[in-house]
């Protein structure tokens, strides 16, 4: 292996490693390897060039973001288990044919916000996931005590509406 050969690698190396890199792509995801690179510079004086930004970038983005593939397939038991112990409560979990996760949905016991004061919010937000792009749905309730609780939670490829709520049973 060439000398310079060598040294790119231990660059690369030295980029996946450094914390600068990880702590910006735990932030932001989707940063550039230009963002990158001038943050680098900028907090450290490192210079380092696009393609070894780029191959770094990803390397450290694919460790720290990707799917532990195990942890998915508990998902379908976790939400069965989840119904099972709270009486009342409705889960439903749909993946596209290829068994990729596609949304889910979490609805607490309606029982349990009777005796709130009948006022609801709903909270959504765009998720940062290398692998999943989709939409965060929160409806909270206020109790009697005036403390919001969780009411309902769903995950959605799309931003959710009557039709997907209806599609998945509520």
């Amino acid at each position: 292996m060439s000398t310079v050969l060598k040294e790119l690698n231990q660059t690369r190396q030295q980029l996946i490693s450094h914390p600068v890199i990880r702590s910006t792509l735990a932030a932001n995801p989707p940063s550039a390897a230009r963002e990158l690179i001038t943050q680098l510079q900028h907090q450290n004086g490192i210079p380092a060039s696009s393609s070894t930004m780029y191959r770094a970038k990803e390397t450290v983005a694919t460790e720290m973001f990707s799917e532990d593939r195990t942890t998915v397939k508990l998902l379908p038991s976790y939400l069965k288990e989840f119904q099972r112990l709270n009486p009342g409560t409705f889960t439903a979990l749909e993946c596209y044919k290829t068994g990729h996760f596609r949304r889910a949905i979490m609805v607490m016991n309606p029982k349990w916000f009777l005796k709130g004061q009948g006022v609801y919010g709903v909270d959504a937000a765009h998720m940062k996931h290398r692998r999943y792009n989709g939409i965060k749905i929160i409806l909270v309730g206020r109790d009697g005590n005036f403390s919001n609780r969780v009411a309902a939670v769903a995950i959605d490829p799309v931003e959710i509406s009557t039709t997907t709520l209806g599609s998945l049973g509520v």
